[in-house]
């Protein structure tokens, strides 16, 4: 083993071999008084594997690798864990009160249970979850890997100790899941050229790095495009309070109706997906890559003076030169169609200054339908609204209230440096399906040429949907800090709030050399989907939509909704831009396509819902609910597992029924019937985490003298029901028709 030097002119040296680490644990059932601790330790290190059975036989360990390898903040080790958040819940404790260089530490983290990347003098600790996005089972399987995770040779639900003989099979469980991972990071780092040196934290570092790389080369990005874009406090604040992700909506008019098409008088059930949607809008549609300023104030004698009682019109007339963020402040605010069965105005982006009790609403999977007053109240809410959204609610909505105050965006074409990767990215998923066809006509569907370009397949479309998450990046973010030397860990923030603090970060986000993308980009990158998502929602019809998410829409069709579709589809293709495949075909961009028609549709909210295709051997349920794992562990025949799945526990096959007749059929009818918000799964229940720690020390658990400093407890549910969110309060709304217009 040697130490890589980090750069050039960088001191950090790393360690060239990853330290491979996992913990199992226990806790003991008891619901009024819970303890948990470590059962065992499982280490791969330099060739070698390790089975440690307490915190303080581990400590030893590192202790000894500190010494050896002279551990500090220049020499460092990486250690890979599949589950950091979880794994450091029982270790982080004992590490920063028995290991050297607490003062020297540094934690990256999501939220309190969210930790990144947590690094102590020569210890850095990273989350390979993170970095790869798969649970280790389907990674070691994509990755196709020597040693495979063992599935259900551990039983969770046996409480076991720390002087607890472990069965053969527990032990392979444990080192197996240290063997798979350390093969599945070295084929990792070998899939996208990297060491220990260059290997980013997560998931989208891999994007941002090609991006970075891309827009480094370009002499002139960074002058005449990133610090053109640089925002104040006040900007900034309003791309936060403007800023929502993807569009997700079912029908309420249908809600929990099994939906036959031709029992609604049409033909189809059509499910269709943007192609490549958050980059075609990044390609095609235009965005604010330029300067910006404030068009329209209230409060500015000057800008009432020059525009008068600005409409919402004049704001929507800005575009396409300019892309816009506009403060309204409203006392009400109604659909103009109640039949519209897509509404688009967000609660949760609503801002009642703690006046939330004093309105009335009706509220659809957290759209607002109506809002006004309760009898005896003028308040009024806040809400800051992109162009396009301002687009769809004038539409939609009678709204009374007032234009506060406008911020206007130049926009600019793409600069080509980020084009160019897109486009790479782009056509690379399309030659990539090619080259998967030809090996598996070639050589076999498990061939391992196959399951290489598989592999190569799956990290191009990964690096494409993560260019979004690239540029939706926010440049101030709260720090955390763990201070485990209280009675209890302290998360600390140091949270840049203040416009002086806000102010600081945006200085040091445009100053800094790694950053490069400007984030208002990112936010209007969603408002662009939500606003073609309408278009096409539109032409369907309102009461013909079913559900959609984002990407995709499920609606009742027929040939004249279709050709209306393939009309507005035709009309983007005209502007759209495409690459040339390696077979020299023209791959667009903004295409609305064509997946598997449905026979039928049942849908509760959103992410949850239930569609019936024509499978190969008939009729087959496709469910999708959140909170509802796919499926679960029943028992293990022959070394393998044995799954329930939630469409099957939908349909009522029971573990008896699937282990003692492993070919049952399920009907996907009686499923799709029985998906409703009183269904309680039993099976599928997934599980739930409960974080505490206390100063490390040896407790007494029936008998048994365990070291312990807490750390998480993960339960299994013993049923999840499906859940009713639509929060649906019928009002009677009467309104002054004062509109804002």
């Amino acid at each position: 083993m040697k130490f890589l030097q980090k750069g050039r002119y960088n001191k950090i040296k790393i360690l060239d071999t990853p330290l491979i680490l996992d913990t199992e644990t226990a806790w003991n059932h008891d619901e009024n008084e819970p303890k948990t601790w470590i059962v065992s330790i499982q280490v791969y290190f330099n060739g070698k594997t390790y089975l440690f059975r307490k915190p303080s036989e581990w400590i030893r360990y590192m202790s000894g690798l500190i010494r050896t390898y002279d551990l500090n903040n220049e020499r460092r080790l990486i250690i890979f864990t599949h589950n950091q958040s979880f794994d450091l819940s029982f270790l982080l404790p004992y590490i920063q009160l028995y290991l050297p260089a607490k003062e020297d530490r540094h934690a990256l983290l999501l939220d309190e249970h969210k930790i990144i990347n947590y690094r102590q003098g020569g210890l850095d600790f990273r989350c390979s979850f993170l970095l790869t996005q798969k649970s280790l089972e389907k990674l070691g399987r994509d990755l196709n890997v020597e040693h495979q995770k063992k599935v259900g040779l551990y039983d969770y639900d046996k409480i076991l100790y720390q002087d607890s003989t472990l069965s053969e099979d527990q032990k392979d469980y444990d080192i197996y899941d240290v063997l798979s991972l350390n093969d599945c990071i070295c084929k990792q780092l070998a899939l996208h050229g990297d060491d220990l040196r260059t290997v980013p934290l997560t998931h989208t570092g891999y994007i941002r790095r090609k991006l970075r790389q891309s827009c480094r080369r370009d002499r002139y990005y960074r002058k005449n495009y990133f610090a053109k874009t640089k925002l104040d406090p006040e900007a900034y604040k309003f791309c936060v309070n403007a800023y929502s992700g993807g569009y997700t909506h079912n029908n309420r008019m249908m809600k929990d109706k099994i939906i036959i098409p031709e029992k609604h008088g049409k033909k189809y059930g059509k499910h269709r997906d943007f192609r490549s949607f958050y980059p075609t809008i990044l390609r095609k549609y235009p965005l604010p890559w330029g300067t910006y300023s404030v068009y329209y104030d209230i409060t500015s004698s000057a800008d009432r003076l020059f525009h008068g009682d600005i409409t919402v019109k004049e704001i929507l007339d800005l575009s396409p030169k300019f892309s816009t963020i506009t403060m309204l402040e409203l006392k009400a605010a109604w659909l103009k169609d109640p039949e519209i069965s897509m509404p688009f105005l967000q609660k949760s982006k609503c801002f009642f200054n703690d006046h939330e009790n004093d309105f009335l609403m009706k509220i659809d999977n957290g759209r607002i339908i109506e809002i006004r007053n309760k009898e005896g109240q003028e308040r009024t809410f806040e809400t800051y609204v992109s162009g396009q959204l301002l687009r769809i609610l004038s539409e939609q909505y009678h709204m009374e209230g007032t234009i506060l105050k406008v911020y206007r965006f130049v926009n600019r074409e793409i600069p080509s440096c980020v084009s160019e990767v897109v486009d790479e990215l782009f056509k690379a998923k399309t030659d990539l399906k090619y080259k998967e066809k030809d090996c598996e006509k070639q050589f076999g569907q498990f061939a391992e040429e196959t399951i290489d370009a598989h592999q190569n397949l799956m990290l191009s479309k990964s690096l494409l949907n993560a260019i979004y998450g690239c540029m939706a990046m926010n440049p101030v973010r709260p720090e955390f800090d763990i201070d485990y030397e209280q009675e209890f860990p302290i998360y600390i923030s140091s949270g840049k709030f203040t416009d002086d603090e806000i102010a600081g970060a945006l200085e040091d986000y445009y100053k800094g050399r790694n950053n490069f993308l400007p984030y208002q980009v990112g936010c209007f990158i969603t408002e662009w989907a939500k606003y073609l998502l309408y278009e096409f929602m539109r032409e369907i019809g309102w009461n013909n939509v079913l559900y959609c998410d984002t990407d995709s829409i499920f609606y009742l069709s027929d040939d004249q909704i279709e050709k209306r579709v393939e009309k507005l589809n035709k009309e983007h293709e005209k502007t759209a831009p495409f690459v040339v495949d390696s077979k020299g075909n023209k791959i667009y961009y903004d295409v609305f396509e064509e997946e598997d028609d449905f026979l039928a549709f049942k849908g509760l909210h959103s992410k949850c819902y239930g569609i019936i295709t024509e499978g190969k051997e008939g009729p087959e349920l496709k469910a999708t609910i959140a909170g509802i794992p796919a499926q679960t562990i029943i028992a293990m025949k022959k070394d393998k597992p044995v799954y329930l799945t939630r469409e099957e526990e939908l349909a009522g096959i029971t573990k008896y029924k699937k282990l003692h007749n492993p070919k049952v059929k399920m009907d996907p009818w009686k499923a799709l019937d029985r998906l409703n918000d009183q269904f309680v799964f039993t099976i599928n229940t997934g599980t739930t985490a409960m974080y505490y720690n206390e100063k490390p020390g040896i407790i007494d658990i029936d008998g048994h003298q365990i070291e312990t400093a807490g750390g998480a407890i993960i339960r299994k549910l013993e049923s999840k029901i499906i859940k009713n969110i639509d929060l649906c309060e019928e009002i009677e709304i009467e309104i002054e028709r004062g509109n804002l217009s």
